[in-house]
């Protein structure tokens, strides 16, 4: 049986194996792994041992999204983005490459205490974004490296309110 998208765990050597992929085109082989950042190889047609994949070292960003009275904000969607992350989603082809580009941004929701957690990023300078119902926009750039865990305290602040009246040519109100 000929499968176009296949998953599998390593052995306890680090050995992998994916069974019944098709033989007559390339592949994309994406690599998530505890710890490390995410890899992605390109496999031509009719390879079958891409030998030696050597894992970075992950990072790992998290926070915690708070009010001017810094209480935490829960269900607050928090988003990073990285041309390292787009880079790797642009190696990818043809079908694999829309699944990829969900990598390219993450999106998380804090929790109940407002808190974000992201691991397994590949290193790199990330924008970080926060998006709360009836608060402006907040974004800032963090510099991920290995071994270091980023703690970001993002903080929204009151928008601005706009108000005004919507009335006809006759000065009549408009629901």
């Amino acid at each position: 049986e000929r499968v176009d998208a296949a998953a599998t765990m390593s052995d306890a050597d680090g050995t992998f194996s994916l069974q019944h992929v098709r033989l007559d085109t390339a592949h994309t082989l994406v690599v998530m792994a505890d710890g490390f950042a995410l890899n992605v190889r390109l496999v031509a047609e009719g390879l079958s041992n891409v030998g030696t994949i050597v894992l970075a070292d992950g990072c790992s960003l998290g926070g915690r999204l708070v009010n001017a009275n810094n209480d935490g904000i829960s269900d607050g969607l928090v988003c990073i983005a990285s041309e390292s992350l787009r880079s790797l989603a642009k190696e990818a082809r043809s079908q694999v490459e829309q699944s990829l580009n969900a990598f390219a941004v993450y999106k998380k929701r804090t929790s109940n205490g407002g808190y974000f957690g992201f691991a397994n990023l590949p290193a790199g300078s990330y924008e970080v974004s926060a998006h709360v119902d009836g608060f402006p926009e907040i974004k800032s750039t963090v510099a991920l490296v290995p071994h270091v865990d980023q703690f970001e305290i993002l903080q929204v602040q009151e928008g601005l309110a706009i108000t005004g009246y919507l009335v006809d040519r006759d000065g009549l109100a408009v629901l």
